[in-house]
């Protein structure tokens, strides 16, 4: 297990997280970005998609797939993604729907085989 946890912030703020993902991720494997703590109107989540693009710009990694609910995260084979990046927002809305599907076990399980999540607190 490896969790890299931001305080905030982006682009030059978070070099140093960005470069140490780099250096321990699968460069062959996507990641996934999960933001749905935040609220959707206010932060529509292809907005959030564009911006986390931009932001793991200098992360090499094939691609990033977004998942846009909970249950297409619970279905999800984790196992197939070099990271999980988890954005920030509302923890207890993040809790509340991981709990309410599958999907926190997912995330455990993947967690306990070694599994890397990136988060950031906005």
């Amino acid at each position: 297990m490896q969790l890299i946890l931001c305080g905030g912030g982006d682009g030059e703020q978070n070099t140093q997280a960005n470069q140490r993902l780099n250096e321990i991720i699968d460069h062959t494997k996507p990641i996934l970005y999960i933001p749905l703590a935040m609220d959707e109107i206010e932060h529509p989540y292809d907005e959030c998609y564009e911006w986390i693009k931009e932001e793991l710009r200098n992360v090499d990694v094939p691609s990033i797939k977004m998942v846009r609910t909970f249950e297409e995260l619970a279905s999800e084979n984790l196992e197939e993604y070099t990271a999980l990046f988890i954005g920030g927002g509302n923890t207890y809305k993040l809790l509340l729907g991981l709990k309410q599907t599958m999907a926190f076990n997912n995330i455990k399980n993947y967690l306990n085989n070694n599994g890397i999540i990136i988060s950031k607190k906005f």
